[in-house]
Formats: C-alpha cells, sequence, structure tokens
C-alpha cells in the first residue's frame, strides 16, 4: 500500500508529464503487488469455508473500482472512443 500512496503522490505534485508517467508507472507496480499477494495471503491464512468467499469478493472490488474509474470517466471525455 505504501507503493501506492507513494506513486498517487508523485501524480498528485507532478508539474511535467515525465514526473506524471513516473507516478503512474509505481502506482501500477504497487496495485499489482497488492492485487497479487492479498488473494494469496487471504488464501493461507482464512478458513477453508470462507476462502472462496473472500478471495471472490477482493477481486470482485477490484473490478469494481475499474468500472466506476471508467464511467467516471465519461462525462469528461467528448466521446466514447
Amino acid at each position: 500500500m505504501v507503493i501506492v500512496i507513494v506513486g498517487a503522490t508523485l501524480q498528485t505534485s507532478a508539474f511535467h508529464v515525465s514526473h506524471l508517467i513516473i507516478g503512474r508507472i509505481i502506482t501500477g507496480l504497487g496495485t499489482g503487488i497488492d492485487s497479487s499477494t492479498v488473494p494469496m495471503y487471504q488464501s493461507e491464512l482464512c478458513a477453508k469455508e470462507k476462502r472462496g468467499r473472500l478471495i471472490s469478493t477482493e477481486i470482485l472490488f477490484i473490478g469494481i473500482g475499474i468500472v466506476l474509474a471508467v464511467r467516471r470517466r465519461f462525462p469528461c471525455c467528448g466521446s466514447i472512443s
């Protein structure tokens, strides 16, 4: 999570495109690490009765976040394509 926060901070403080791109790369790496590590951690620690539900819920919320981010962008752009 710290990597994501560092990347987001770099993005919000960017004055140049290169600074923004570096922030995006760091945030992407942090998000990738989080989304691949958390399900593995959950599958090893939780009870087997809850394992599938917890992992599916975590992945569901990642998908919902992506959908909400895309839907929020539509009013800001001139066209869908």
